[in-house]
């Protein structure tokens, strides 16, 4: 679900398999700030729309490379039991980002999964979207990216005027990482130069439009700030709930 922070006039849209499980944990239970609850499970902007438009809040998300992705993806996968492992949902949910992909697209041979993602082409473009509003008219105001994960969640509390201390978050272990190294099914998976390519060609608009190379080690090449004018303390600070 998408979080809002009311004394902060911040709301954060969690989309999937991009840090946000660890972004909600240092929210919520290290830094105790205070939130709500917003939508139902990864709910994205427009699915939040009234209290975006009421409250025009300092909106943040993250994203990925597109490598890392499908491959966190299908490992987090084949962590789940057999039966359920291309049918996990939460009951009486309305709608999920991932449903055109999985089941419909699922496979147990990470080869065959990443085939049939790429033949469908600009899924996490199309996904990203509904979160950033990134090529539309309505982008948020701050998309960070896993790959820096730490130091752009550090940005969005400067901004918001959230109090932390860094070394108290580079200490913490990931929430869900799919690669760690406790799971009890640890599942791994690795790309041939084939399924690179297809990957790349097939999200060639996302690799574009969010700053990414080839090489999802390589950082991307554009700032986590997206909307106009560019996120200051004074932009904030008229956002923020006047007091009666």
């Amino acid at each position: 679900m998408a979080l809002y922070l009311p004394d902060h006039n911040a709301l954060f849209v969690h989309l999937p398999k991009t840090g946000g499980s660890f972004v909600s944990h240092v929210l919520r239970n290290v830094l105790d700030v205070r939130v709500e609850r917003a939508g139902y499970k990864h709910s994205h902007k427009d699915l939040v729309g009234p209290l975006r438009l009421k409250q025009r809040p300092f909106t943040f998300s993250f994203v990925r490379h597109p490598l890392s992705w499908y491959r966190s993806y299908w490992e987090m996968a084949m962590r789940r039991p057999r039966r359920k492992r291309w049918h996990y949902y939460q009951r009486n949910t309305l709608w999920h980002p991932n449903w055109e992909i999985d089941p419909h697209l699922g496979s147990d041979d990470f080869a065959t999964w990443i085939r049939n993602i790429s033949q469908r082409g600009d899924y996490l473009y199309d996904t990203y979207q509904l979160y950033t509003g990134r090529d539309t008219r309505d982008e948020i105001d701050f998309v960070g990216s896993q790959e820096r994960l730490l130091d752009d969640l550090c940005a969005v509390l400067d901004t918001i005027k959230v109090p932390y201390r860094r070394a108290r978050l580079v200490a913490l272990e990931r929430i869900n990482d799919s690669r760690s190294d406790d799971s009890r099914n640890n599942v791994t998976a690795s790309y041939d130069d084939d399924l690179r390519a297809m990957v790349l060609a097939a999200e060639q608009r996302c690799l574009r439009t969010y700053g990414y190379g080839a090489d999802p080690a390589t950082p991307r090449n554009q700032p986590a700030t997206t909307a106009s004018p560019t996120a200051n303390d004074q932009r904030v600070a008229r956002r923020l709930p006047t007091t009666p």
